[in-house]
Parts: C-alpha cells; structure tokens; sequence
C-alpha cells in the first residue's frame, strides 16, 4: 500500500513539474487555498522582521571628515553626487531613504522583463513561465554558527558566503572572513547550493585584482555552484577610503575583478542596487556580468535585467541567529 500511495504522489508531483506553473505560483495557489496537499506544494518557511529605518539627514563623522580634507561621504545612503553618468532624467525610483530619483535608462541593454503578480509579499510573486525561482541567503562572520540543515529544511536553496573582505580605513588590509572554511564545509554537506562574495574597498584596479586573487586562493580549488561576487559595499555613516571615487572606477574595478576570476576559473557576478546603477556603474560595460541587485522593495525597482534579488535584510529563518539577508534566484 506504501509502494502505491508512493507512486501515486510521484506521479502527482511529476505533473505538477510538468505543467505551465512555476513552484512558486503553486505556493501562491497554496496561500490562497489552504486545502491544498502540503506534500504536493514547495514553500519556503521564513518570516520578517522590522525594516531598518533610514532618514535623509547624513549623519557622519566630522570631525574625522575634517582630518581626511573631505566634507562628506558620498558613498552614504542618503548622499548623491551632483554629477551622474547620464544627465537625462526619465526612469522614476525610490532611494532606500524614499527619496525619488530619476535615471536614464540604456534600452540596448537587457530588460527586466519578470512579472511579478502580486506585490503583497515574495511568497506570490512569480517568474515569468519560462523561469524557475528558488530561495537563498547570504551570510558572514556575523551571522554566528549557522544550522544549514534547519535552513535547508526552511525550503531554501542556495547560500551566498563571505570569503573575504578589505578594511574601508586607509590602509584597506584585506583579511579572510574567519567562518568561510566552516561555512563552505557545513553548507555544502546540507545539500544548499554554494556561491561566494568578496567585500570590496578597492580604490583601483591592481586593488580589484588583488581582491579576486586572495578570495581565488582561499577558495583553493572549491568548486562554486554558484557565482564569485564583487560587493563593493556602502559604508553607513562613516568616512571610508572609497568615499571620492569616481563613478568610471567603480565600473573599471568591477571589470577587473570579473576578468580575474574568470581567468582564475570560477564564474564572476557584480552585487549591485539602482542607486549604483544610477550614480555609479556603466552598466553597458557590465553587461557580460551577471547582476546580483538589492531592492527592499516589495517587487524590483531596475529596468534592467539581474539573476539574483536580495529582497530583504531583515529576515528571520529557522537555523541563523538573529536577522539574515534573503535572496531570490531566477534562472531562465
């Protein structure tokens, strides 16, 4: 009788793979059904918890502004240059200090062309038809010992780990996150799919490349399922060493982190945001690369195309002490 109920559930489940739904559209259907068979859906057990709160006065430290000859960080949220890459204003967004911003956008590039239909929550958004959409985190050293089996029995797939980073202070000493050794080993053994990123300080391209080279060689070999991620990260509310940089910078050392790792053999990626993309990156240069991008917003905000979405940082999963980064990832 087991071996019948079994195959009668595989052959459910095969249908189900078969038909016009994305796993995620059954978990919307679920949602709103709650009849449905629990082991016919696929879900994803997280919760949230309270946003961070941001406002539009800088707050930094001016006093060490003063000693660095600077006035302010124009790397800090709330902060704009006055000068962007393309002057025209016609794309509408919202900053993460709710400030609304205009960019021009490049269509020769490619589009964000997913349809979200439902903006309430991620659980009922869905992919286009042709896309299939899983769930992930992204942690670090500060996220403590983390239980990969209880987030891979949450229904998640996939983990972004922190190889490396570079201290924003002058001398930018690039240092191992002290937890990836573990992290690699624990996640990997709890079956989630395993991608990497590097924190990023560079001020040039020989500090891009340097970057790349560390976090290659501390991978030693390890064979990524997913991407190695140049995050070259927002410092709130402090002076950094990236502060005056140049928006053809950013994009030159993106570039040169990519090519390295791809000539050290492992697949590149760029972590990213629209106020970058706005402000900061030429995302015609970055076009070969694919678009890790960070919106907390309730569908994405970019006009252009990206693999992977941390939709959250605030989020609350069975396994990881405290708030954790979520993500979604979109392959076509």
């Amino acid at each position: 009788m087991k071996k019948v109920l079994s195959m009668v559930l595989l052959i459910t489940i095969i249908c189900l793979s078969c038909s016009k739904h994305s796993s995620t559209e059954i978990v919307e259907e679920k949602l709103q059904n709650k009849d449905i068979e629990e082991d016919l859906t696929i879900d994803v057990e997280f919760s949230l918890g309270e946003p961070t709160e941001y406002n539009n006065i800088v707050v930094e430290d001016l006093d060490g502004l003063a000693k660095s000859g600077k006035t302010h960080s124009v790397k800090y949220y709330s902060y704009m240059p006055e000068e962007k890459i393309d002057g025209k204003e016609e794309y509408p967004y919202f900053d993460v200090g709710q400030n609304q911003r205009y960019m021009e956008v490049d269509k020769t590039l490619k589009m964000n062309n997913y349809e979200w239909k439902n903006s309430e929550g991620v659980l009922s958004k869905t992919a286009p038809e042709n896309c299939k959409m899983s769930y992930g985190i992204d942690i670090s050293k500060h996220n403590g010992n983390v239980d990969f089996k209880k987030v891979k029995d949450a229904g998640f797939d996939f983990v972004f780990i922190r190889i490396a980073y570079r201290g924003y202070g002058e001398k930018g000493n690039l240092k191992e996150d002290e937890m990836y050794k573990i992290n690699l080993k624990k996640a990997r053994e709890a079956g989630l799919k395993v991608g990497a990123y590097v924190f990023s300080q560079s001020v040039n391209e020989k500090e891009a490349i340097e970057e790349a080279d560390f976090a290659t060689a501390l991978l030693s070999g390890y064979k990524l399922d997913l991407p190695l991620v140049f995050d070259h990260e927002t410092i709130k509310g402090d002076v950094a060493r990236t502060d005056d940089l140049a928006g053809l910078v950013f994009t030159n050392n993106a570039i040169a982190f990519c090519e390295r790792v791809k000539s050290n053999g492992y697949n590149p990626a760029i972590y990213s945001n629209l106020v970058w993309e706005d402000y900061y990156y030429d995302m015609a240069r970055l076009k070969d690369y694919d678009i890790w991008y960070a919106d907390y917003s309730k569908i994405p905000q970019t006009p252009y195309d990206f693999k992977y979405w941390q939709f959250s940082e605030v989020g609350i999963v069975e396994g990881v002490n405290g708030k954790v980064d979520l993500n979604v990832m979109i392959e076509k």
